[in-house]
């Protein structure tokens, strides 16, 4: 039991106890007692978490080692996983605990893009008009308020803005900006659609590129 013990010597052999008294004695500390705690990451902070260990009892100072090596009695900076701490009081007790910092379930951004020549499907001439449709799909979870379309005018075409109000920049590269309602692409993506004038590069022949 925890408390202050005296102790007393009796060499006379009528049990006489006035010979030597030495008060106080022995002194018995508590049993060690140890609590692990931690702060789990955060999509934020995948490197955030934390973890501690609060010692009571027992006969300071203590020490602390970690499963990571860390010798403090909070780590920071920590990913998700286990941690195991042992902790050494100044009698050499030990008690050991372990603390899991789970992993969070973070939402993912995962744009897709298709472009698909929409008319005309037939070969085409010199100064015809041509279109592209540009659809961009979320895949992912993560919602998404607003998205850019960046389209690199292809070799042989001219950017016509008049016929394409929506898009800015020029050559070699244009853009649209689409804002998604509620931050949620609908199933089928949002579709777009772009238009150049075909312009002949290379050898022409009646008005057709070979």
């Amino acid at each position: 039991m925890p408390g202050v013990y005296t102790v007393r010597v009796y060499p006379d052999i009528n049990g006489q106890p006035n010979c030597f008294t030495e008060s106080p004695g022995v002194t018995v500390n508590e049993t060690l007692q140890i609590v692990c705690s931690g702060t789990d990451p955060t999509c934020a902070q995948l490197n955030g978490g934390s973890v501690s260990v609060t010692a009571t009892n027992g006969a300071e100072p203590y020490t602390y080692l970690w499963s990571n090596g860390n010798t403090n009695a909070t780590v920071n900076g920590l990913l998700g996983g286990t941690y195991t701490v042992c902790v050494i009081d100044a009698n050499m007790c030990a008690l050991d605990c372990s603390y899991n910092l789970i992993v969070p379930q973070c939402d993912s951004l995962d744009v897709a893009l298709t472009k698909v020549l929409t008319s005309p499907l037939t070969p085409v001439q010199v100064g015809d008009d041509v279109t592209f449709t540009i659809t961009v799909f979320n895949q992912g979870t993560d919602p998404i308020d607003s998205v850019q379309i960046v389209d690199y005018v292809p070799a042989g075409y001219i950017f016509n803005s008049v016929d394409n109000p929506n898009w800015t920049g020029s050559a070699p590269s244009v853009y649209y900006t689409a804002t998604i309602g509620n931050g949620f692409l609908p199933a089928g993506g949002i579709a777009r659609f772009i238009g150049y004038i075909y312009n002949c590069i290379g050898s022409c022949s009646d008005s057709h590129c070979k």
